[in-house]
């Protein structure tokens, strides 16, 4: 996020930042949407204000959480004139919340590959919600923020929050990361 690195929310309530990605100097470009991808940037994100990140074997992730960011198709944004939020870049049919109740957070992941320090798009990620050992998985979609150049992107979507910190599981290829997160205000 380049020129904004990083967006942190402050919940008056909670007192908890709450916070999103720093993905410069990992920029991606998308050549076959049906395998993941790699993009020409040579370092992986680090985490900034709130944000989490680990190391699989093979993968850097990197996990935030906000508020539900409004999140849109490059059609809606044209016809609404936006310039904040989310441009959806795959299939829009998995916009919003996971389909359970009014989504009151949305969460996201920058990935990129350890041995080429390259973002990963076009993957087949998948995040789930752990709470009390029970998993429960989130609508995953590629994405990047508005404000962004085209060739950032990272994966997410408006989510239902406990209220009690969990923890938010990210896989792809067979590799796992778990991330403490906070709870919802």
């Amino acid at each position: 996020m380049r020129g904004s690195v990083a967006r942190t929310i402050l919940t008056a309530t909670t007192g908890i930042a709450l916070g999103a990605l720093a993905l410069s100097g990992c920029s991606s470009t998308s050549k076959d949407a049906s395998a993941p991808q790699e993009s020409t940037a040579t370092s992986c994100p680090t985490a900034e204000a709130g944000a989490s990140a680990q190391d699989t074997a093979s993968y850097r992730m990197v996990v935030s959480a906000s508020d539900p960011e409004t999140m849109v198709t490059q059609d809606e944004a044209d016809a609404q004139g936006l310039t904040e939020g989310e441009l959806i870049m795959g299939d829009p049919m998995d916009m919003g919340s996971s389909g359970e109740a009014k989504a009151n957070g949305h969460v996201e992941v920058a990935i990129c590959d350890l041995a080429t320090g390259k973002t990963v798009t076009g993957a087949d990620v998948m995040m789930e919600v752990v709470t009390d050992g029970d998993a429960h998985p989130m609508m995953v979609m590629e994405m990047r923020g508005l404000d962004e150049p085209a060739t950032e992107s990272h994966y997410g979507n408006n989510t239902v929050v406990p209220a009690a910190p969990y923890r938010m599981r990210v896989t792809l290829d067979g590799e796992s990361a778990e991330f403490a997160m906070p709870g919802a205000k």
